[in-house]
């Protein structure tokens, strides 16, 4: 089980940690969990592989904190997406935009990969990363058609699942085309029909009739 590390505040201790992490990303994406040792992330972090285990206490502990750190960065851009005018249809599409450039970004297609290559390994894991990204992208776009779908006119009576299902729409196939067939810009290039695919139906399904 992966449990999280005590948080630390002084900020040599938070300037050590971020080093880590991000070195600890580097190579995890890179060269996957087994084959990376705590002794290359210290080399790459400059500091001491007991300063690691300081902040950390182990390699499942920062594997953890690895993939929760991703899916908060992850989200940023989706966050920053401001949800509060009544344009539902460019909320949507900014929203779907934002969504898909960060899903099929490298370090995003290589963090899925690596998730799943190590569920066995780490049982929470999956969960862990499944909660910190896609669960509150779903939670946030609920909360704001639950609020403007009615003055939209729009008829939602589950916000939640019409929130998953805007974002299976927008994902398609495009998720697995680009890490199975390793097309990622191909992809990329049609972020914009896609989304404007998905905006449309989603409308046309929710519309008072």
């Amino acid at each position: 089980m992966i449990v999280k590390e005590p948080e630390q505040h002084t900020p040599q201790l938070t300037t050590k940690r971020q080093a880590i992490l991000r070195a600890a990303t580097e190579m995890f994406l890179e060269a996957g969990y087994g084959a990376t040792t705590m002794d290359e992330i210290a080399t790459r972090a400059r500091v001491s592989k007991q300063t690691i285990y300081h902040h950390f206490g182990s390699k499942d502990v920062l594997f953890g904190a690895m993939v929760e750190d991703r899916c908060e960065r992850f989200l940023e851009p989706i966050a920053n997406v401001e949800l509060a005018s009544d344009e539902i249809v460019e909320n949507l599409r900014t929203l779907g935009r934002n969504f898909l450039n960060r899903v099929l970004s490298p370090s995003s297609l290589a963090l899925h990969r690596l998730v799943v290559a190590e569920s066995n390994r780490f049982p929470d894991l999956g969960r862990l990363s499944y909660e910190a990204g896609p669960r509150r992208v779903v939670e946030r776009l609920a909360r704001f058609l639950e609020a403007r779908a009615e003055r939209s006119g729009l008829s939602i009576p589950e916000p939640e699942i019409a929130a998953e299902q805007f974002f299976g729409a927008l994902l398609g196939l495009l998720q697995l085309e680009a890490i199975l067939c390793n097309e990622p810009e191909r992809c990329v290039q049609r972020i914009d029909g896609y989304v404007d695919h998905a905006v449309t139906v989603f409308l046309k399904g929710h519309r008072h009739t």
